[in-house]
């Protein structure tokens, strides 16, 4: 090594410059309110003013000449649970606001236990009593092996009289027809085994058999029965009802009410065991005396 080389230690300090001139003071911000998405923020103020600022979501925006500019998050850390404090004094009613809509029905409960047994009630009035009653009837002879012909309107045969416990009941047999020797309200029942000449195939406006009381010289019924015939089958018809004589000159008659002509059919009393024509009438008609 070349023994005239010498190390230095340089110590060099660089002056401080001047200080330079104090700059504007700032603005202070103005909190505007907040939104939920800086979409809205722009939507609403699509231009700002200096200063003025929004939140959002917890960022503060602030307006930066021509757009919003976040400047980061201004709340604070959180705090301590503070103390609870005292309990306030108890408010005033409010005011009772609207009645709400009506709830769904609930569900049907279960059933109550039974009462205990109520006391029993006055007795009611006596109802009509049966002060009198007759028995008539039209027996199976055997006219024909058809039967007992009745035209459309005419007249069902009545032929005897069975029972009259007070003379009360007039038949005219050979008419058939029924008159009463006292005023009131009377009861009839009637029974009649008849059938139509029904066609191969069923017509429910011919196959029909209908019978009814009623006051002679009217068209009101007092009792009926109507049924549909299905191949010519004989069938059972039985008429119930109530009606007033106010006229012991009225007479009644029961007729066939169907539009075509009927039979009166019954098993023929050969056939039966026994010769009682009781047990195979064609017609039977009960009349009960009310009041």
């Amino acid at each position: 090594m070349d023994q005239n080389v010498r190390n230095y230690l340089l110590n060099l300090t660089i002056p401080q410059g001047p200080t330079g001139p104090r700059g504007p003071e700032g603005s202070a911000v103005s909190i505007q309110g907040s939104y939920d998405d800086v979409s809205d923020l722009e939507d609403a103020h699509p231009e700002g003013v200096t200063g003025e600022s929004y939140l959002v979501n917890g960022d503060l925006y602030v307006w930066n000449t021509d757009h919003w500019q976040n400047v980061g998050k201004i709340q604070g850390p959180k705090g301590e649970k503070g103390d609870t404090g005292e309990k306030g004094e108890q408010g005033e009613q409010g005011l009772i606001g609207p009645e709400g809509p009506m709830g769904q029905q609930g569900e049907k409960g279960d059933p109550g236990l039974r009462g205990p047994e109520g006391p029993m009630g006055p007795t009611g009035p006596t109802g009509p009593q049966v002060i009198s009653m007759a028995y008539f009837t039209t027996y199976n002879n055997n006219v024909s092996p058809e039967g007992y012909e009745v035209n459309a309107n005419g007249r069902i045969p009545i032929t005897r009289e069975e029972l009259d416990n007070t003379n009360q009941y007039n038949l005219t047999s050979t008419s058939g027809l029924i008159q009463f020797s006292k005023e009131g309200v009377y009861k009839v029942t009637f029974i009649v085994n008849a059938y139509v000449n029904s066609s191969s195939s069923f017509d429910e406006q011919t196959d029909i058999v209908s019978i009814g009381l009623r006051r002679v010289g009217e068209e009101t019924i007092y009792a009926g029965s109507s049924r549909f015939i299905y191949d010519s089958q004989i069938t059972q018809l039985v008429g119930q009802g109530l009606f007033v004589i106010s006229d012991v000159s009225q007479q009644v008659e029961l007729v066939n009410l169907s539009k075509g002509t009927i039979y009166l059919k019954s098993p023929s009393i050969d056939n039966i065991n026994t010769r009682s024509y009781v047990a195979n009438p064609l017609v039977s008609v009960i009349f009960e005396y009310l009041d």
